[in-house]
């Protein structure tokens, strides 16, 4: 059907298979612009959520407690471990209090020469 549709095309003086090609390139472009757009942005699903998460667990930036809470709940785990508990951390220490101006000596004064 679709061969003798291109037939009678060809026929009564219309562009015949050559009005495919630019759709066909068009798709191919669009489809190749879709695909390298979602590779960049890095959507890979939770793979990529759990491979982020062993990396943390792997360099130290979180202990076992949270990655096993976490690592269930991107799994869908009919069992999840309680998230642990995490102290506040602590406040940055005081900055030093600095004076621009110099100690006063007692019994000395700038007038005297």
């Amino acid at each position: 059907m679709f061969s003798a549709t291109l037939g009678l095309l060809a026929r009564e003086g219309g562009d015949g298979p050559r009005f495919l090609f630019p759709l066909v390139l068009l798709l191919l472009i669009g489809g190749l612009t879709w695909w390298l757009i979602r590779r960049r942005r890095g959507d890979r699903g939770p793979e990529s959520a759990l491979s982020t998460l062993q990396d943390r667990f792997a360099r130290g930036d979180i202990d076992r407690a949270e990655f096993e809470h976490r690592h269930a709940v991107l799994t869908g785990a009919d069992a999840v471990p309680p998230a642990p508990n995490r102290p506040a951390p602590p406040a940055p220490p005081a900055p030093p209090a600095t004076s621009d101006a110099e100690p006063d000596t007692p019994g000395t004064t700038d007038d005297e020469e």
